[in-house]
């Protein structure tokens, strides 16, 4: 059904394709409230016939449902939030609407003159169920609200030169395509038509009189966009099939995967039965995905998805349940993150003893691997398989922030050239990482030297070079420990990350991409012999009863980084002092935090710009959009929030995911879209 889809994501587009027709962005105003319809179509007009419009009982094995309330009242609201004219607004959804269905329905009817009866202020509803002993498991059908019946069928007639044939009692069939068969037919509701279309002849007289009969009159909960996946009628009609099927599992698993290796042949057995059986469980335990979006105040979008369990007996569903106690506000470590930074995140933790199991099947599968193919010595082997542990204590609080360094801290200090250029270029893509953890820093210190330990082993470095040839073997980074900056105190720790004897990259600009040559293209490479090297640094610093750890190029950013986030450190260089946070601070989550528009247009702002503005040649586009991601209408610095929680819902919980979207980062979006939908068509001849 995908020709079915197109109307629906047609209307959704309106304000992007809007967009496109903008001239210069408009000064940020604040907007008044969308009104309930602002797309203007003709009143709604009674069918001259009485047809049957009882409501009916709704279709048995439902597996999906949607509601877009008001595509017109969806549709301003997004626009009001972009800064998008309200005038464009209704030219540019009457467009979209006529094209839309000139796309669907393929000349079974005149698309300007149907377009003109949808009624943009009723509700659009799909409705999908389970289709027993046909070659298509699933039934599905959308609707569409129409003015006027009379007028909608004079349009098909008109297209067609000939009447339309009634598929059933008030409704028309108005033709068909291999994928979609649609009818007009009347409707209850605030429209006295509606356009339902559906993959199936058979799905449109199943389905058609519970959209046209029962759905219109319904109220739905949720925001504008209101959607749910239901998985107990799937469990109920093929449950029994799934238990059968998934009983072969560890047969095939065994037979397929084992090596020969006992403990790697039996941790395969082990990992398969219990895929089996929390596949089986969760089944049972789930019960529906919901989905709700909304536009306007106070959050100007809003965008929710839940997963619903009805009980507790799998792992992830006995997971979400324990959890139920620990929302809150965010730890107090997340407020010493960075000010600056561009995206940041807290959650609550694990309990260890949940992974356990898990582990332990990990490590024989790792151990046996290497037994059978005779890499190191079992003492090699046991010191990296104790790798794969949990070495954080129960409901320990993580934090994360990542971000950009400014333009002064991105060029390499005293290093000139290919390497400046190099280090430029990297530290500005990758920017910085900052982890905090609500415990002391011995557990997590010990696993960090592990590792680099096992990392230089004989045992695995000699056969790793063995294997490796050429230029893979001479990049094969080095990792050791270093000295530690003294700022970061005596329990630091500074693991340096080296790739030495690259060669040298060329930068080539080509319209807005910047392309770098290595050695091995001679007509591209740098000088002949010229290397650089790429380092990087994961340090830990320890501070009480929290421990940080940071990881980037550039290590004096590094540490400032870590020294801002100490306790003591001074408050207005971190988040506690950061606006747009204050629903986070109110809020009761599991985990949460959020992100920005910069952090995706800073990765090319930072450090790519230099190239362009030294190349030679480099052209005015790339110039252009380089300066447009560097000056949104907001800098790309409003948070944009995403949260997660658990409640108890009935026997079993919901747990929900939720992205709130303020109207700066939508108008920053907006002038990001606008600005290269003119570049783009200012290029074309």
């Amino acid at each position: 059904m995908r020709s079915s889809l197109h109307l629906v994501l047609g209307l959704a587009a309106v304000p992007a394709l809007l967009s496109t027709a903008c001239g210069p962005a408009p000064a940020p105003v604040t907007p008044p409230a969308p009104t309930a319809a602002p797309v203007a179509a003709p009143p709604a007009q009674v069918a001259s016939t009485t047809y049957e419009l009882t409501p009916v009982a709704e279709p048995i094995d439902v597996v999906g449902v949607a509601r877009w309330r008001s595509p017109a009242s969806t549709i301003a609201a997004i626009a009001s939030c972009a800064g998008v004219p309200q005038g464009l607004v209704d030219e540019g959804a009457k467009t979209v609407v006529e094209l839309a269905l000139r796309d669907l329905l393929h000349g079974s009817v005149d698309p300007k003159a149907l377009a003109s009866l949808v009624a943009m202020d009723a509700p659009v509803d799909a409705v999908m169920t389970l289709d027993a002993g046909a070659k298509k498991p699933v039934m599905g059908a959308f609707s569409i609200g129409l003015t006027s019946l009379e007028r909608a069928r004079e349009a098909a007639e008109t297209a067609s030169g000939h009447p339309l044939t009634e598929l059933s009692p008030g409704a028309w069939k108005i033709g068909s395509v291999k994928d979609l068969h649609c009818v007009i037919a009347a409707s209850a509701g605030a429209t006295p038509a509606r356009l339902v279309c559906g993959g199936r002849e058979k799905d449109l007289t199943t389905l058609a009189p519970y959209l046209t009969r029962t759905a219109p009159t319904q109220s739905v909960p949720g925001g504008d966009l209101h959607g749910e996946l239901r998985f107990s009628p799937v469990e109920a009609r093929y449950g029994n099939l799934l238990r059968q099927t998934l009983s072969q599992m560890p047969i095939v698993a065994q037979s397929e995967l084992a090596i020969g290796d006992a403990q790697f042949d039996k941790a395969v057995l082990d990992a398969a039965t219990g895929l089996e059986e929390e596949v089986v469980a969760l089944t049972g335990d789930l019960d529906k995905i919901v989905l709700d979006f909304a536009a306007g105040s106070p959050t100007c979008l809003k965008s929710s998805t839940s997963l619903v369990l009805k009980g507790k007996k799998s792992w992830v569903a006995a997971g979400v349940a324990e959890r139920l106690d620990l929302a809150g506000a965010p730890p107090a470590i997340f407020w010493r993150l960075p000010k600056d930074a561009e995206t940041a995140t807290y959650t609550r933790g694990a309990d260890p003893a949940r992974y356990q199991t898990m582990l332990r099947t990990a490590r024989a599968l790792l151990d046996g691997a290497l037994a059978k193919k005779g890499l190191g010595s079992a003492a090699d082997r046991k010191a990296l398989v104790d790798l794969l542990s949990f070495p954080l204590k129960k409901y320990t609080a993580a934090v994360h922030a990542k971000g950009h360094s400014s333009d002064a801290a991105t060029p390499a200090k005293g290093k000139p050239g290919a390497q400046g250029d190099l280090d430029a270029l990297l530290g500005g893509s990758l920017g910085w990482m900052l982890y905090g953890f609500d415990e002391g820093s011995a557990t997590i210190a010990k696993s960090i030297k592990d590792f680099v330990a096992v990392y230089n082993r004989a045992g695995f470095q000699t056969p790793l070079k063995k294997e490796l040839k050429g230029d893979a073997k001479k990049y094969l980074p080095t990792i050791k420990t270093v000295a530690a900056p003294g700022k970061l105190g005596k329990d630091a720790i500074d693991v340096e990350i080296k790739i030495a004897n690259v060669p040298a990259p060329d930068v080539k600009v080509s319209e807005t991409a910047v392309t770098i040559a290595t050695g091995k293209d001679k007509a591209k490479a740098a000088a002949p012999g010229k290397t650089v090297t790429v380092t990087a640094h994961l340090m830990l610093m320890s501070d009480g009863d929290t421990t940080w750890v940071a990881f980037g190029l550039d290590r004096d950013e590094l540490v400032e980084r870590l020294l801002g986030a100490k306790s003591g450190a001074a408050a207005t260089t971190t988040l506690s002092t950061r606006s747009g946070l204050q629903d986070l601070k109110l809020g009761r989550t599991l985990s949460g935090g959020f992100l920005t528009v910069g952090y995706f247009t800073r990765a090319v702002t930072s450090g790519v710009s230099k190239y362009l503005s030294k190349a030679k040649g480099s052209d005015a586009e790339g110039q252009q959009l380089l300066a447009m991601l560097g000056t949104l209408p907001h800098k790309g610095e409003t948070p944009i929030l995403l949260t997660s929680t658990a409640v108890p819902e009935g026997a079993g919980t919901r747990g929900e995911l939720t992205l709130a979207i303020p109207k700066d980062a939508v108008e920053d979006v907006s002038s990001l879209v606008m600005n290269v939908t003119r570049m783009a068509k200012a290029k074309k001849p």
